[in-house]
């Protein structure tokens, strides 16, 4: 492949800046008010303009806002493992998230939604934290533990006095990884699966049953409160379920019996919620960890790569006052914690590297980013991968390897099939440069713990003592 500035491929920091989040605005432009008048026959003198009356002034159509609500909003947040983006409401066949179909019919849906990782750990703790992983301090295990200086999103909550409540369904989240910080309430479900995988269990019913129950105490839900809940059910290995069609046998149709009995789950808490007293002071948010591929570019699952199909993800955002919309603009998951935080009327929080997705879920124009970033950070199983998206064009880039950097149109070619690297090396030095320059915006830290990385070399960060 064409090689470029070493610079541009061994990058150790992140984007920091964002652009300011686009201004509201949900106005009508008024009706032409006047009518043509027309002329009189040519041979009859015109009527002098005295005598044609000017057609009335049409009032100007008023400024009439979306209702949105002026008091603090709950928030829901449900997160599916592995949840790829083509869905019944993006145009896939089979009737496999009825329960979900259903909100994305009534909520604002973003139809080009990406994760900030492909691997679940780190995609996680890019959600919780609204920040790049590669800025947190972490170890260097592919099941990574999040060191208790970075403060996660729940954190933020409990300190303004908000309820907090998590219950999720593998053990890996247990105590002592870093995802339970601020969490009032943490438990993780019955039957839990471990090491990032459901194995021979089905969890998503314990866990809704759960979420159902602890949302039905009125010490979890008398005051403002924040809950989340990862579902795993959705990750290989497929298992069937006695409440979710066959479909067939081969990896996808299995995937898709997954993804109907983890829709099952969510529509009893999203049913359970619609009957409670606190329903209108609700914003309920559904997204992935990231995709899953089903032999697109030769693989099967998750992580290991920064594709496109690995990345996408649904984001459904279902809020009190918000009109259903469909939003075409590309965004990632670093927006989700400053929704989450504005949603329950929190002031903006500079550590937050995101834009709130509020206001266009409001009526506000989607304005489109300059650029968007995801990463995959070298772990003891995964390398280290940079992107970077501006406007139509997507590079890839290996951190560890020099010239090893990937090119291409994602709207000429969605699935990333053809390498433009050698074939358009002038727009490829070009993204080359933007690429140094975004993702050296803010300071990036080392893994720690000593463990053997991907690439041979050793995490020897510096671990942090707390904060």
């Amino acid at each position: 492949m064409k090689e470029w500035s070493s610079a541009a491929l061994a990058l150790v920091a992140l984007l920091g800046c964002q652009t300011d989040r686009p201004e509201r605005s949900n106005t009508t432009e008024p009706a032409d008010p006047h009518k043509a008048v027309q002329p009189a026959p040519a041979e009859t003198p015109p009527a002098p303009p005295a005598a044609v009356p000017p057609a009335p002034e049409a009032p100007a159509a008023p400024f009439v806002p979306l209702s949105r609500p002026k008091e603090p909003l709950n928030v829901i947040l449900l997160s599916v493992e592995s949840w790829r983006a083509d869905m019944p409401w993006l145009g896939y066949a089979r009737a496999i998230a009825p329960n979900l179909a259903h909100l994305a019919a009534e909520s604002s849906v973003w139809e080009n939604h990406r994760s900030l990782s492909s691997h679940t750990p780190q995609a996680l703790a890019a959600l919780l934290s609204g920040r790049y992983v590669s800025s947190l301090h972490r170890d260097g295990a592919a099941l990574t533990s999040f060191s208790a200086d970075a403060t996660f999103l729940p954190e933020l909550l409990q300190a303004k006095g908000i309820r907090t409540i998590g219950v999720q369904a593998n053990s890996y989240f247990d105590k002592g990884r870093g995802f339970e910080q601020g969490f009032d309430v943490w438990e993780i479900a019955a039957g839990a699966a471990s090491g990032l995988a459901t194995g021979a269990q089905s969890t998503a019913d314990k866990q809704a049953a759960r979420v159902i129950e602890l949302l039905g105490q009125p010490q979890n839900t008398a005051k403002q409160f924040f809950v989340w809940a990862h579902f795993m059910d959705p990750d290989a290995e497929y298992l069937p379920h006695p409440e979710a069609p066959d479909f067939g046998k081969q990896p996808r149709d299995r995937y898709d019996a997954e993804v109907f009995f983890t829709d099952l789950w969510i529509g009893k808490i999203l049913e359970f919620a619609r009957h409670q007293s606190w329903w209108q002071r609700t914003a309920v948010i559904v997204t992935g960890d990231h995709g899953e591929a089903f032999g697109e570019h030769g693989l099967s699952k998750h992580a290991g790569d920064l594709w496109d199909v690995l990345l996408q993800t649904p984001l459904i955002i279902h809020s009190p006052g918000a009109k259903p919309e469909r939003v075409q603009a590309a965004r990632s998951q670093l927006d989700l914690a400053p929704t989450v935080v504005e949603l329950m009327g929190l002031p903006r929080v500079s550590q937050l590297q995101g834009q709130s997705l509020v206001p266009e879920l409001y009526g506000a124009t989607a304005a489109a980013r300059p650029v968007l970033l995801f990463e995959l950070c070298e772990d003891s199983e995964n390398p280290g991968l940079r992107a970077l998206i501006a406007g139509d064009d997507k590079l890839i880039v290996a951190t560890a390897f020099a010239g090893a950097e990937r090119f291409f149109n994602l709207k000429s070619d969605p699935g990333e099939l053809h390498d433009l690297s050698e074939k358009q090396v002038g727009r490829l030095q070009q993204l080359a440069v933007r690429f140094e320059r975004e993702w050296g915006r803010v300071e990036s830290v080392e893994p720690h713990g000593g463990m053997k990385l991907r690439s041979g070399r050793l995490a020897g960060g510096s671990e942090p003592q707390g904060r």
